[in-house]
């Protein structure tokens, strides 16, 4: 019999995966010694799992009792063998069996890798005034999710650029996120052999920095040729994407522009009727991450469904604020919206169907690399 057979046969399948790594190495020889001591460990152990388990609050009693009969057990001073280390492990595995898995890794922006579980299925709908930011939102969360999840396929439409200038803003995010800043290159040398301009005025060129850029085109060409990206610029039917999603190929859809993608309908209101309807439809159907960008209603009224009270933050548009359809207000899994206040860029998130989490939270919009860093949560 296998010995990590015969734990589970001792000491019952549920035995924490820790302490059993430190049982196979110990029990290797030693079945039949020990057997009171062990029994003492085991009861000491699952009590304090029980604890761990049911979030309540063990003292020092408890952990002495249990590192008592742990090095009464194991005779070791090995660091990986300290008993708290074994607690701690053992914490950290209980952690993760009741966070839900997130569906992919958002590290550039924590609260909506929070918010959303990891950008997971369903519709997301971010609305914003214009220039605020609302496409480099878009490159940064492609970017992220590109070089965090190796399981991330992406489909990214892009009705109002060019595939050259979507392509050079890819590359300045990319540089920027993967030197956390340092030696980003700014968008409008990402295709130059010079990389900044001095104090004098004069162009010249920072060998890390272009190291830095060659670098991130090896990377994007990478992704394009694995099939991990696909960007589709210009005139966009609503029926040319479901298409593409018939073989699977892609398990995020991000939109930019996304109220001018075509659609059916005989005028623009029809039309308008017609496409957040569409784009859910097509997100349930394929079990899509689905990200798109709305205008917000232009004007000095804002704020519809936002209250002045408690840390709300007045000012801010609401999810009624969406320019447009009833639709875009319902037929969404999760809206944010993004405006700007003193200098930076507020995400509120509205409406959320994927964790129910409503916050606002402060971001520093740096447009010359398409990328934000979160500041104040």
């Amino acid at each position: 019999m296998k010995i990590k057979d015969r734990i589970k046969e001792v000491f019952g399948v549920d035995l924490d995966e820790g302490v059993a790594e430190l049982l196979k190495r110990d029990l290797e020889s030693k079945w039949t010694k020990r057997e009171e001591s062990r029994k003492e460990l085991i009861e000491s152990m699952s009590g304090m799992r029980e604890m761990l388990s049911l979030d309540l609050v063990y003292d020092t009693k408890d952990v002495k009792d249990f590192e008592r009969k742990f090095k009464s057990y194991f005779h070791s001073k090995k660091k990986q063998d300290n008993a708290l280390t074994v607690i701690r492990d053992m914490q950290s595995r209980l952690d993760e069996k009741k966070s839900p898995q997130k569906r992919f890794r958002l590290k550039s922006l924590p609260t909506l890798e929070r918010s959303s579980n990891g950008l997971d299925k369903g519709l997301y709908v971010f609305g914003a005034d214009s220039n605020i930011g609302k496409t480099a939102l878009l490159i940064q969360i492609a970017v992220d999710l590109l070089i965090n999840n190796d399981n991330a396929k992406i489909l990214f439409l892009t009705p109002d650029d060019s595939i050259r200038k979507i392509t050079r803003r890819f590359i300045s995010c990319i540089s920027y996120l993967v030197t956390n800043g340092e030696y980003g290159v700014p968008i409008r040398f990402s295709e130059n052999y010079y990389t900044k301009i001095d104090d004098l005025n004069h162009y010249q060129r920072d060998p890390k920095i272009s190291e830095t850029r060659d670098l991130s085109y090896q990377l994007f060409e990478q992704w394009l040729s694995d099939k991990r990206i696909e960007l589709i610029s210009g005139k966009i039917h609503m029926n040319d994407i479901e298409s593409e999603f018939d073989d699977e190929k892609y398990n995020v859809l991000i939109a930019d522009a996304s109220y001018k993608i075509d659609c059916e309908g005989r005028n623009r209101a029809e039309k308008d009727e017609t496409r957040p309807e569409e784009l859910k439809n097509i997100t349930v159907r394929y079990g899509l991450s689905s990200v798109c960008v709305k205008d917000g209603r232009k004007g000095s009224q804002r704020g519809a469904s936002v209250k002045n009270t408690g840390e709300r933050i007045s000012g801010a548009m609401g999810k009624d604020d969406l320019r447009g359809s009833a639709l875009w207000n319902y037929e969404p899994d999760y809206i944010a919206n993004m405006w700007e206040d003193q200098g930076g860029v507020l995400f509120s998130i509205q409406k959320n169907k994927i964790d129910s989490m409503i916050t606002t939270s402060r971001m520093v919009l740096f447009g010359e690399y398409s990328a934000y860093r979160e500041t104040i949560n």
